[in-house]
């Protein structure tokens, strides 16, 4: 999901802060990525954003799209059409990724546990968003640590 906090009209001085919810249920980093998703979302010049919270890769995971280097970079590709897209040179974006699946949506019943999957792949896209020119702009909040599994 992407949510936008920022104000109306570019360079406004207003004190008024819109938040916008541009997350599509269901959709994927790849989709995002991949532009079929960003035009409606990023690209919205009445709003000079000051903050995203994206929140991707979740779905990924679910439904088996890609490697977990190939989601991480599908990842850095959506916060880069972030920062390009905004004519904010200040925006900021926080990732807090996604917290652990309830049960085993990967097939194979529930006896199968996905955490050290998800772990890894949660940690694949923090270290490459942490190694990315967009770093000192992006906070990265590990949901994951946050709760406790089993």
């Amino acid at each position: 999901d992407v949510c936008s906090l920022g104000l109306e009209g570019s360079g406004s001085t207003s004190s008024s802060r819109p938040l916008t919810n541009n997350g599509k249920s269901g959709s994927t980093a790849q989709q995002w990525a991949s532009g079929e998703l960003a035009v409606d979302s990023f690209k919205k010049a009445k709003y000079n954003y000051d903050y995203v919270w994206l929140s991707i890769g979740g779905n990924d995971f679910n439904c088996n799209v890609g490697t977990h280097d190939a989601i991480a970079d599908n990842i850095l590709s959506v916060i880069s059409d972030i920062f390009e897209s905004s004519s904010n040179d200040d925006i900021q974006v926080l990732y807090t990724g996604y917290g652990y699946p309830s049960e085993n949506i990967c097939g194979g019943g529930n006896d199968v546990d996905v955490t050290p999957i998800f772990d890894h792949m949660s940690t694949t896209i923090l270290e490459k968003i942490e190694k990315s020119e967009y770093a000192n702009k992006v906070l990265t909040m590990d949901i994951l640590s946050l709760y406790v599994t089993k």
